[in-house]
């Protein structure tokens, strides 16, 4: 089973100051327990479990998870994420080599991932906790495809009492996970960066950070810094995705389709798994001035 969720735009509320304004956009976590509830229900309905090969639900983040962008955090410093990190000179055929960020920069992105993860806070959060909603969707997210396939290695943001309740619950998560765990299903999360995501391919502490809170392994099998295909194409599924940032003339100004008028002297970059993409992905597109 593949299902692809798009634009979520988790944001880091905390950050602004102006209680009274604060946005109030994030999705309700209890959005994301409805949905695991609904795939978990049409899986089990509707594929064949006693095929090996269907024994997995995929779930791509399609670009635009948490917005790394629309956040106060860089107002309160003298910098930004904007540089055309491509004309580093680095092997950019190995995923695993990422451009040099300014340790400002990158500290900025640890800071906004792990206030809307809920790394910063552990267990100790609140309904008052700003950001209180995008750390129990993503909670939920992450202890979903631990309990399916009966992992260890919580975070703390996971052991929350609400959390808890949502998977010992028989009226929320936990018939389902049960049932999904008896039958040997495989929950795998995939990632696809979108314009405003993009940057989780340009600071490699990021990168690991993501790949261990969503459990999404490298090449190698593990969590530590691989840079993220650009697109995903699934033969057996009949399916192709980009975030469709690709097809934007302001957020795509690297863009492979619509080609800029540089593209030529860019030129592709071949992996070293045969993966093709283009250093224009590591620009610093104009949607990115426009909202910072």
């Amino acid at each position: 089973m593949l299902v692809a969720l798009s634009d979520l735009h988790l944001q880091d509320v905390e950050s602004q100051q102006d209680t009274n304004i604060r946005s109030k956009q994030n999705v309700r976590h209890k959005a994301f327990v409805d949905f695991l509830q609904w795939i978990s229900e049409e899986y089990l309905d509707k594929c064949n479990l006693e095929a090996e090969t269907q024994k997995e639900i995929k779930i791509v983040l399609n670009g635009d998870i948490i917005d790394f962008l629309r956040t106060e955090r860089w107002f309160n410093r003298p910098i930004r994420p904007y540089d055309d990190y491509h004309a580093q000179p680095i092997h950019w055929e190995d995923p695993t080599q990422f451009p040099t960020l300014d340790s400002q920069v990158d500290n900025v992105l640890l800071e906004i991932f792990n206030v809307v993860a809920g790394i910063q806070y552990g267990v100790n959060y609140s309904d008052a906790t700003p950001n209180v909603e995008t750390i129990k969707a993503l909670a939920v997210l992450r202890r979903f495809k631990r309990a399916v396939e009966g992992l260890d290695g919580a975070k703390p943001c996971e052991e929350h009492k609400d959390i808890n309740d949502i998977f010992e619950n028989k009226n929320k998560l936990k018939t389902w996970v049960e049932r999904l765990n008896g039958h040997g299903v495989k929950i795998q999360y995939i990632f696809i960066p979108g314009n405003h995501d993009r940057l989780v391919n340009v600071s490699s502490r990021l990168n690991a950070a993501f790949r261990d809170f969503f459990l999404i392994e490298n090449s190698q099998g593990n969590y530590s810094a691989e840079r993220f295909p650009w697109e995903l194409h699934m033969p057996d599924y009949g399916v192709f995705l980009r975030h469709g940032h690709v097809y934007d003339a302001l957020n795509g100004e690297e863009n492979i389709v619509m080609r800029r008028r540089d593209a030529g002297k860019v030129g592709p970059i071949r992996w070293s798994n045969g993966y093709e993409d283009s250093k224009l992905y590591y620009n610093t597109p104009l949607g990115d001035l426009i909202t910072i």
